[in-house]
């Protein structure tokens, strides 16, 4: 069979004169599967036929252009909704369409060779998206502000939907549905805290703790000293976070302390959430009022 090199050549058959030998519907059969072959399964897609899907992908595929940039490049409506770009030497800024004129979406494709970048803005000038050579970013709009629908990328750093401001090997990504970007997050380090003296507390002491993140949980540990002002009540000191939370549940912090031993006694205690502050609270009962070392530990959840 010919076919897709070329386009196959059958011999016309003849009712009565001519023999339909295996050989003849062995071609035919095999036409059909180079054809299905060629096409691959499910062209339709989410359509309900193959005409359909083309009659929708070809116009978008013809209403597009290619630029070679000398400056910014202000797109308008009428303006091809595919864009190729070549920055041409320099990095370059495409001005995308109002948001009250929208009428399609945009895919920005930087076609440069060299490292240039395209800056997409808004009317406004905000950035909406920056495209790296080689990558492409699809753009449309919820109504109020231009989003990234989709892009292109290989290394972390190359991703449109990444910020990477501030990156540093070993941190993690978070997505941030605010402004719709991957952002990295800071796996760990060490504080010291501010501590509040909140009952019976006289006086207290913060030492350098550390801690450590994975997604929305944090853990912290490290060590405070408290002087009670009586002994034998309960007696609460707030600490500090690490990283801010707007804690709804005093359950989002959890944990335990125990002081070192003094007169044969360990007093052990409690961490729960202050909804009211956003820290963590430090609550037991001490047995006398000199200066107590208690070395804690507790997780809590980030919540925005």
């Amino acid at each position: 069979m010919a076919y897709p090199a070329s386009i196959d050549n059958f011999t016309h058959k003849v009712d009565g004169v001519d023999s339909v030998m295996a050989v003849d519907v062995n071609e035919l059969q095999d036409a059909i599967e180079n054809i299905e072959t060629e096409l691959g399964t499910n062209v339709a897609g989410v359509q309900t036929n193959l005409k359909t899907r083309l009659d929708q992908t070809l116009p978008e595929a013809a209403n597009s252009s290619s630029v070679t940039a000398s400056g910014t490049i202000t797109l308008i409506n009428a303006s091809g909704a595919i864009q190729f770009i070549n920055c041409n030497g320099a990095e370059r800024i495409v001005i995308l369409p109002a948001i009250s004129n929208l009428n399609h979406r945009f895919t920005i494709h930087n076609i440069t060779d060299e490292n240039y970048d395209i800056i997409v803005n808004d009317a406004d000038g905000n950035l909406v998206a920056t495209v790296q050579h080689g990558n492409a970013v699809i753009l449309d709009s919820n109504g109020t502000a231009w989003g990234i629908a989709s892009s292109s990328g290989g290394e972390i750093n190359d991703l449109t939907d990444v910020d990477t401001s501030g990156v540093a090997d070993g941190d993690l990504l978070q997505y941030d549905s605010g402004d719709g970007l991957w952002k990295p997050v800071v796996p760990s380090g060490v504080y010291t805290p501010t501590l509040y003296n909140t009952t019976n507390v006289a006086a207290s002491t913060a030492y350098e703790c550390q801690w450590g993140r994975m997604g929305n949980f944090v853990i912290v540990s490290g060590k405070v000293a408290i002087d009670p002002t009586n002994d034998d009540i309960n007696t609460v000191l707030g600490i500090s976070l690490p990283i801010a939370s707007n804690l709804a549940n005093s359950q989002q912090v959890a944990g335990t302390s125990v002081q070192d031993e003094v007169n044969g006694y360990q007093a052990a205690g409690r961490i729960t959430g202050d909804t009211t502050n956003d820290r963590a609270l430090l609550t037991y009962k001490p047995n006398l009022t000199s200066n107590q070392v208690h070395i804690f530990v507790f997780t809590y959840q980030v919540i925005g």
